[in-house]
């Protein structure tokens, strides 16, 4: 019986592992319905037995709420050309809570990383960090579209790829307009020394 609770847990911690990384990593709806009905679907579907053995009464009863009132009314019920326009990007308290759960439950949430989503097109790229929108200016685009391709990058290839004479500049601006982006934009040293660099990730 143990095992069955020990397979119960990691099998919902994963299953709420893939939702969450749905939700930071992919404007994709299809994708992010998806994982929600099938944790929708996990959690309504334990019993009440194993429901009891998974975690004490009040950590269940508010993980069966927080699915059947946020998750699946936003996410899963409808279908996900029903996804409301204010549920992408999530909420951040949405994504705090499946943290949360995530590590009720045994698990490490993942990282929430700031990912350069292209997706809307040309001049309307955004960056979409801790359940917000930060909206890019064209030459912040242009040399953060350059930086994430690459590890590392000199001065003049930063210029030449972005086509930014001062994306120098461009890079700091950025860092002063968002300045929770700052650790994740790496600029030179002292004469100039290890390059250009960003842990700022594509969204896929």
């Amino acid at each position: 019986m143990e095992k069955d609770i020990a397979e119960a847990r990691g099998q919902l911690v994963q299953v709420l592992k893939v939702f969450l990384a749905a939700l930071l990593a992919s404007p994709d709806r299809e994708r992010i319905s998806a994982s929600a009905a099938a944790l929708v679907d996990l959690v309504n579907g334990f019993s009440a037995d194993t429901r009891g053995r998974l975690a004490p009464h009040r950590i269940m009863g508010a993980l069966l709420d927080f699915v059947n009132t946020d998750i699946n009314l936003a996410y899963a019920a409808n279908g996900p050309q029903h996804i409301p326009d204010n549920a992408l990007p999530a909420p951040p308290s949405s994504l705090a809570r499946l943290r949360h759960f995530i590590e009720e439950f045994g698990g490490k949430a993942p990282a929430d990383v700031p990912l350069l989503d292209l997706s809307a097109g040309p001049d309307k790229a955004i960056i979409r960090f801790g359940g917000k929108r930060l909206t890019l200016s064209p030459n912040e685009e242009y040399v953060l579209t350059a930086l994430v391709s690459r590890d590392a990058m000199s001065l003049s290839d930063l210029r030449r790829q972005s086509g930014d004479e001062h994306a120098d500049r461009t890079l700091k601006q950025l860092r002063t307009k968002y300045p929770t982006l700052a650790k994740y934009i790496t600029m030179p040293g002292g004469n100039n020394r290890g390059g250009y660099s960003t842990t700022i990730l594509r969204a896929k």
